[in-house]
């Protein structure tokens, strides 16, 4: 699954802050919570039924996602991960394997946020 700050997809509320501790924030939304850390620039969607099935990283604080850190050259990307399998505008989805990492480019050519999600 896809994994970062040693968080993983799937994972319940519990066990994550059982690993990150108390959110900076939190609020229930159709379905879960969003849990938000906002000094390790994470948000973390868990939904009641399934876990974690959102967690979108927007700072290099967070870590590596499969090699890849926000803040990297998109170059980075392509050449860890290969082609994508969608892509719109500022958006490339890639497949990795049971989950998607959908990455945001920003300025400079640098990715300004990795998203990891469980598949529809």
């Amino acid at each position: 699954a896809g994994r970062v700050s040693g968080i993983a997809l799937g994972m319940s509320t519990g066990d994550i802050i059982g690993v990150l501790g108390r959110p900076d924030s939190s609020a229930n939304v159709q379905g879960g919570t969003m849990l938000r850390y906002a000094s390790r620039g994470l948000a973390i969607g868990v939904a009641r039924e399934r876990g974690a099935v959102i967690i979108a990283v927007a700072s290099p604080a967070a870590g590596a996602v499969d090699g890849v850190r926000v803040n990297d050259p998109m170059s980075v990307v392509s050449s860890r991960w290969g082609r994508p399998v969608a892509a719109r505008d500022n958006l490339s989805a890639y497949d990795r394997g049971g989950w998607l990492a959908v990455v945001e480019g920003g300025e400079g050519a640098r990715v300004a946020r990795i998203t990891l999600r469980v598949p529809q």
